[in-house]
């Protein structure tokens, strides 16, 4: 399990890597490095939990409250139907990373469960998922793609 949770975080940071190069340096690429750098503090959490070890808490409830802040700035309203992933390339990387985000979520749902850990992984990475398809769009936006959208 753990090889999985590890797994999907160094899949997610590499996506949001690629995702930096397209963008070039800039708000946008900054917060993603921010994001990088709190998927490495996940992971060695995520290891001293595996491993029994009374981990000291490296996503916090600030870090929770900081992607809150975020979201809300670059939340872009109502898409009037389901946005399919698509659009530019940095955006379509990202709605790539949101669905990784997803996946390493639910990897750390299982350990939390197994060996009762900091849940605020968990709040983390589910805010986290929502920040990525956020920023997906505000980046089309930018660019001036208009989203794909697709009735229920």
């Amino acid at each position: 399990m753990i090889f999985e949770v590890l797994g999907s975080l160094d899949e997610l940071s590499s996506l949001l890597g690629l995702c930096r190069s397209k963008l070039g340096p800039g708000e946008v690429s900054e917060l993603l490095r921010k994001v990088q750098v709190a998927i490495l503090r996940a992971g060695v959490e995520a290891q001293a939990i595996r491993a029994g070890i009374e981990p000291r808490e490296r996503i916090g409830e600030a870090d929770v409250e900081e992607l809150e802040r975020v979201i809300d700035r670059f939340w872009p309203g109502p898409a009037g139907g389901f946005v399919l992933p698509s659009g530019s390339e940095a955006a379509a990387i990202l709605h790539v990373a949101r669905a990784v985000c997803r996946r390493a979520e639910r990897a750390l749902v299982r350990l939390v469960r197994e060996r009762g850990a900091n849940t605020k992984l968990l709040l983390y990475f589910n805010r986290l998922g929502d920040l990525l398809y956020a920023l997906a769009m505000y980046v089309n936006r930018r660019e001036g793609v208009e989203e794909d959208v697709a009735a229920p």
